[in-house]
């Protein structure tokens, strides 16, 4: 047997209701088709000279606009790998404590 901490915690879904797993499992999956997007631009910024994906705007300073691009995206990414892993533990908890029926549902029967 291993060893370890085991704490309890308190998650809250701001302004997020799921009917249903199915609608959870949805949105679980929508976000990592997000950080899957995402990831591959940042490949493409990697990739590219920055003058040819620059915006028109910003042609005299593309190490400034990229470098934008890539804080925004870094950002996006963070806020949306935090937010996907509270629904994963929601999702477990509803297959683990709830018989796989989300708490409404639970009321309801």
């Amino acid at each position: 047997m291993g060893w370890g901490t085991s704490f309890k915690t308190d998650i809250y879904l701001s302004r997020q209701i799921f009917n249903s797993k199915y609608e959870l499992e949805e949105k679980i999956e929508g976000n990592k088709q997000f950080l899957n997007n995402s990831i591959q631009k940042l490949k493409m910024f990697a990739a590219a000279n920055p003058k040819d994906i620059v915006d028109p705007e910003w042609k005299e300073e593309p190490i400034n606009w990229l470098s934008n691009q890539i804080d925004n995206l870094m950002e996006s990414i963070e806020e949306m790998l935090y937010e996907n892993h509270r629904l994963e533990l929601y999702l477990e908890y509803i297959n683990e404590e709830c018989g796989g029926l989300i708490e409404n549902q639970v009321e309801k029967l």
